[in-house]
Protein backbone atom coordinates (compact mmCIF):
# COMPACT_ATOMS: atom_id res chain seq x y z
CA UNK A 1 0.00 0.00 0.00
CA UNK A 2 0.96 3.50 -0.74
CA UNK A 3 1.81 5.96 1.89
CA UNK A 4 -0.97 8.57 2.61
CA UNK A 5 1.23 11.71 1.82
CA UNK A 6 2.93 10.11 -2.03
CA UNK A 7 -1.06 8.72 -2.57
CA UNK A 8 -2.30 12.27 -1.87
CA UNK A 9 0.42 14.09 -4.25
CA UNK A 10 -0.48 11.46 -6.87
CA UNK A 11 -4.39 12.33 -6.66
CA UNK A 12 -3.03 16.14 -6.99
CA UNK A 13 -1.27 15.36 -10.31
CA UNK A 14 -4.24 13.03 -11.48
CA UNK A 15 -6.63 15.81 -11.48
CA UNK A 16 -6.82 17.50 -14.27
CA UNK A 17 -7.47 13.52 -15.89
CA UNK A 18 -10.09 12.87 -13.57
CA UNK A 19 -11.83 16.36 -14.57
CA UNK A 20 -12.12 15.82 -18.14
CA UNK A 21 -13.10 11.90 -17.28
CA UNK A 22 -15.56 13.33 -15.27
CA UNK A 23 -16.83 15.90 -17.97
CA UNK A 24 -16.81 13.20 -20.88
CA UNK A 25 -19.37 11.17 -18.46
CA UNK A 26 -21.54 13.94 -18.12
CA UNK A 27 -21.56 14.59 -21.47
CA UNK A 28 -22.30 10.89 -22.17
CA UNK A 29 -25.46 10.83 -19.98
CA UNK A 30 -29.05 10.90 -20.57
CA UNK A 31 -30.88 13.30 -17.87
CA UNK A 32 -34.51 15.21 -18.52
CA UNK A 33 -34.98 18.77 -18.29
CA UNK A 34 -34.93 19.47 -14.28
CA UNK A 35 -31.98 20.28 -12.46
CA UNK A 36 -31.88 20.66 -8.74
CA UNK A 37 -29.78 23.38 -7.21
CA UNK A 38 -28.18 23.65 -3.38
CA UNK A 39 -25.44 23.70 -0.80
CA UNK A 40 -24.48 21.61 1.89
CA UNK A 41 -21.49 23.03 4.43
CA UNK A 42 -17.77 21.92 4.66
CA UNK A 43 -16.54 22.54 7.99
CA UNK A 44 -12.53 22.51 8.80
CA UNK A 45 -12.28 22.36 12.58
CA UNK A 46 -14.77 21.23 15.00
CA UNK A 47 -16.71 24.54 16.58
CA UNK A 48 -15.02 25.36 19.66
CA UNK A 49 -12.01 26.33 17.11
CA UNK A 50 -14.36 28.20 14.48
CA UNK A 51 -13.02 31.72 15.93
CA UNK A 52 -9.34 31.15 16.49
CA UNK A 53 -8.92 28.96 13.54
CA UNK A 54 -6.07 30.16 10.75
CA UNK A 55 -6.38 26.84 8.03
CA UNK A 56 -7.34 28.13 4.57
CA UNK A 57 -7.71 31.68 6.19
CA UNK A 58 -7.09 33.70 2.42
CA UNK A 59 -10.22 31.23 1.32
CA UNK A 60 -12.45 29.95 4.04
CA UNK A 61 -14.80 32.21 6.51
CA UNK A 62 -17.13 31.37 9.36
CA UNK A 63 -21.10 31.07 7.95
CA UNK A 64 -24.25 29.69 9.11
CA UNK A 65 -25.59 25.69 8.90
CA UNK A 66 -28.98 26.45 8.72
CA UNK A 67 -29.68 22.87 9.10
CA UNK A 68 -28.08 22.40 12.24
CA UNK A 69 -28.44 25.71 13.12
CA UNK A 70 -24.85 26.80 14.34
CA UNK A 71 -21.96 28.02 13.15
CA UNK A 72 -18.83 26.86 11.11
CA UNK A 73 -15.54 27.84 9.76
CA UNK A 74 -14.91 26.45 6.39
CA UNK A 75 -16.50 26.89 3.14
CA UNK A 76 -19.39 25.90 1.06
CA UNK A 77 -20.25 23.80 -1.82
CA UNK A 78 -22.83 24.30 -4.00
CA UNK A 79 -23.74 21.65 -6.04
CA UNK A 80 -25.97 20.83 -9.17
CA UNK A 81 -27.59 17.62 -9.90
CA UNK A 82 -30.42 16.42 -12.26
CA UNK A 83 -33.58 14.28 -10.74
CA UNK A 84 -31.15 11.21 -10.27
CA UNK A 85 -28.44 12.64 -8.49
CA UNK A 86 -26.35 12.97 -11.16
CA UNK A 87 -23.79 16.14 -10.30
CA UNK A 88 -24.18 18.26 -13.60
CA UNK A 89 -21.74 21.10 -11.96
CA UNK A 90 -20.53 22.50 -8.60
CA UNK A 91 -18.75 25.37 -6.91
CA UNK A 92 -16.98 26.02 -4.09
CA UNK A 93 -17.20 29.07 -1.72
CA UNK A 94 -16.31 30.80 1.49
CA UNK A 95 -18.88 29.88 4.51
CA UNK A 96 -20.33 33.40 4.36
CA UNK A 97 -21.00 33.42 0.53
CA UNK A 98 -24.90 33.51 0.67
CA UNK A 99 -26.31 30.35 -2.27
CA UNK A 100 -28.85 33.38 -4.29
CA UNK A 101 -25.31 34.88 -4.64
CA UNK A 102 -23.26 31.77 -5.83
CA UNK A 103 -26.36 30.08 -8.11
CA UNK A 104 -25.97 31.69 -11.26
CA UNK A 105 -22.10 30.86 -11.44
CA UNK A 106 -23.06 27.42 -10.70
CA UNK A 107 -26.19 27.07 -12.95
CA UNK A 108 -23.98 27.75 -15.81
CA UNK A 109 -23.61 25.89 -18.75
CA UNK A 110 -25.94 23.49 -16.96
CA UNK A 111 -28.06 21.64 -19.72
CA UNK A 112 -31.88 21.72 -17.79
CA UNK A 113 -33.65 24.21 -18.39
CA UNK A 114 -36.11 24.07 -15.53
CA UNK A 115 -34.22 24.40 -11.94
CA UNK A 116 -35.63 23.38 -8.62
CA UNK A 117 -34.28 25.24 -5.48
CA UNK A 118 -35.35 25.64 -1.67
CA UNK A 119 -36.24 28.64 -0.12
CA UNK A 120 -32.84 29.89 0.08
CA UNK A 121 -32.90 31.15 -3.45
CA UNK A 122 -36.35 32.74 -3.14
CA UNK A 123 -35.99 36.37 -4.75
CA UNK A 124 -37.02 38.58 -7.98
CA UNK A 125 -33.94 39.28 -8.33
CA UNK A 126 -32.81 35.68 -8.77
CA UNK A 127 -35.37 34.61 -10.67
CA UNK A 128 -34.77 37.73 -13.47
CA UNK A 129 -30.80 36.55 -13.72
CA UNK A 130 -32.09 33.15 -14.42
CA UNK A 131 -34.83 33.86 -17.03
CA UNK A 132 -31.88 35.90 -19.16
CA UNK A 133 -29.71 32.84 -18.79
CA UNK A 134 -32.21 30.98 -20.12
CA UNK A 135 -33.38 29.03 -16.89
CA UNK A 136 -36.86 28.69 -15.20
CA UNK A 137 -36.02 29.18 -11.18
CA UNK A 138 -38.51 27.71 -9.49
CA UNK A 139 -38.89 27.86 -5.40
CA UNK A 140 -41.17 27.27 -2.82
CA UNK A 141 -42.79 30.41 -0.96
CA UNK A 142 -42.50 30.82 2.92
CA UNK A 143 -45.22 30.20 4.67
CA UNK A 144 -46.02 34.22 5.41
CA UNK A 145 -45.37 34.88 1.51
CA UNK A 146 -48.37 35.82 -0.54
CA UNK A 147 -50.13 32.75 -2.42
CA UNK A 148 -47.86 30.40 -0.69
CA UNK A 149 -50.64 27.67 -0.68
CA UNK A 150 -51.74 28.05 -4.17
CA UNK A 151 -47.80 27.58 -5.22
CA UNK A 152 -46.09 25.65 -3.43
CA UNK A 153 -46.49 21.79 -5.23
CA UNK A 154 -45.80 19.03 -3.04
CA UNK A 155 -44.74 17.71 -5.98
CA UNK A 156 -41.94 19.68 -6.96
CA UNK A 157 -40.88 19.91 -3.32
CA UNK A 158 -40.80 16.32 -3.13
CA UNK A 159 -38.51 16.30 -6.93
CA UNK A 160 -35.91 18.90 -4.93
CA UNK A 161 -35.54 16.19 -1.87
CA UNK A 162 -33.50 14.29 -4.04
CA UNK A 163 -30.58 15.96 -4.01
CA UNK A 164 -30.83 15.86 -0.25
CA UNK A 165 -29.96 12.17 -0.62
CA UNK A 166 -27.27 12.80 -3.08
CA UNK A 167 -26.02 14.98 0.25
CA UNK A 168 -26.26 12.27 2.41
CA UNK A 169 -24.38 9.64 0.16
CA UNK A 170 -21.66 12.31 0.31
CA UNK A 171 -21.76 12.93 3.88
CA UNK A 172 -21.81 8.66 4.16
CA UNK A 173 -18.47 8.79 2.68
CA UNK A 174 -17.18 11.70 4.38
CA UNK A 175 -17.00 14.58 2.37
CA UNK A 176 -17.55 17.06 5.87
CA UNK A 177 -14.43 15.94 7.04
CA UNK A 178 -11.14 16.50 5.74
CA UNK A 179 -7.34 16.57 6.85
CA UNK A 180 -6.17 18.50 4.32
CA UNK A 181 -4.00 21.52 4.62
CA UNK A 182 -4.14 22.38 1.11
CA UNK A 183 -6.15 23.70 -1.97
CA UNK A 184 -4.73 20.64 -3.77
CA UNK A 185 -5.14 17.62 -1.10
CA UNK A 186 -8.66 19.57 -1.11
CA UNK A 187 -9.39 18.49 -4.41
CA UNK A 188 -7.65 15.17 -3.74
CA UNK A 189 -9.49 14.41 -1.02
CA UNK A 190 -13.12 15.58 -2.81
CA UNK A 191 -11.65 13.26 -5.54
CA UNK A 192 -12.05 10.04 -3.28
CA UNK A 193 -15.45 10.65 -2.30
CA UNK A 194 -17.66 10.46 -4.99
CA UNK A 195 -15.49 12.59 -7.53
CA UNK A 196 -17.26 15.99 -6.40
CA UNK A 197 -13.80 17.92 -7.71
CA UNK A 198 -13.73 21.81 -6.05
CA UNK A 199 -13.86 23.74 -9.84
CA UNK A 200 -11.62 26.83 -9.91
Amino acid sequence: MLEYSRFMRRCKNLIPIFQSIRSGLIEMSSYGDIAIIDSFPLPLCQDHRKFRAILFQCFADIGYNATKQKYYYGFKVHVVTDTQGLILNYELTPASIHDAKAAPEVIENCPCPFVIADVGYVGKKLQHIFSQMGYQLWTPYRSNMRFAKQHNSRQLKKIRRRIESCFADLTRQGIEHTLTRSLGGLQGICLRRDHLIPAS
